[in-house]
């Protein structure tokens, strides 16, 4: 376990021990602690003040039998527990995809709840993340396996903290349409914008060049920038806007990866990957994107 990755660690180690509680992680537990208390000596309060991402995916659609508020109250409790961790939440409206079985493309109305909370909850949010999960989105809306995501990373394959005790779930087509009480976050999601702020900027003249506060990183010929906000426009395609909106936020991870990254070779080639994510983005004319 290295300090320069030991956010990586977090996040496995939280998988780890989410999935399977049984699993003893007092070593790596140790080792996270003491590179936390280690950069708090060097940056006041870093431990309370460097955040944490977490982000879990609830169904908005009724499962056999359900009711009226039951996707709406499993996601305010996933709220209220995120907001007891610290740092606040959000909720975004998303389309889930996958492949089923005969490699058919199977999708479901969800919701994103994010939040951002101090990374010295690392440990705390763990029994958190498995009653919601095994108690809260699998056991009252039936679902056969949770996707969560730490830091924009995933670590395995989706979750289920179910299936020891059943493997009897419904399929796909036998859940009901949009929860009515959830009917409201998706007209808020269909009214407004989804606006995200990449703070980066990319400039340069004969290179391709991207660069952050303290970093540069250039390659190839030619020149561009991107500079100010990302703008989505509503009325496309839900497929169109899904991919829109993870084009979105692969760039701003790329973005996120250059301003962390210390190593000159992995600099130039997250840059690289950047500037070519950016350049296809610029063809999308559902995308406002200040660019030249």
């Amino acid at each position: 376990m290295g300090e320069g990755d030991f956010r990586g660690d977090i996040r496995r180690v939280i998988f780890t021990k989410v999935r399977d509680n049984s699993l003893s992680v007092m070593n790596d537990s140790k080792k996270i602690n003491k590179i936390l208390l280690d950069y708090s000596k060097r940056y006041k309060d870093f431990d309370q003040l460097e955040r944490l991402n977490i982000e879990l995916t609830v169904p908005i659609q009724l499962p056999p039998n359900g009711k009226n508020g039951d996707c709406k109250s499993v996601i305010l409790e996933v709220q209220k527990s995120f907001n007891e961790l610290g740092g606040g939440s959000r909720i975004y409206h998303a389309l889930g995809s996958w492949l089923d079985d005969e490699n058919k493309v199977v999708s479901d109305k969800c919701v994103v709840v994010y939040a951002a909370m101090p990374i010295n909850k690392w440990y705390e949010c763990i029994p958190v993340l498995q009653r919601l999960i095994r108690d809260e989105i699998q056991s009252k809306l039936y679902q056969e396996c949770v996707f969560l995501r730490i830091d924009n990373q995933t670590f395995g394959d989706p979750l289920n903290l179910l299936g020891n005790q059943t493997k009897d779930f419904p399929r796909i087509d036998e859940f009901g349409g949009i929860d009515p009480a959830c009917e409201m976050i998706v007209i808020e999601y269909e009214k407004h914008p989804i606006q995200t702020v990449v703070e980066q900027r990319a400039d340069g003249d004969g290179t391709i060049q991207i660069a952050g506060e303290d970093i540069t990183a250039a390659t190839g010929e030619g020149a561009m920038a991107v500079k100010g906000d990302i703008h989505v426009h509503q009325g496309i395609d839900p497929k169109e806007y899904s991919q829109a909106l993870a084009a979105i936020q692969i760039l701003e991870d790329k973005l996120t990866k250059l301003e962390q990254e210390t190593d000159e070779n992995r600099k130039e080639q997250i840059a690289r990957e950047a500037t070519k994510l950016a350049e296809e983005m610029l063809k999308n004319k559902s995308i406002e994107f200040d660019a030249w």
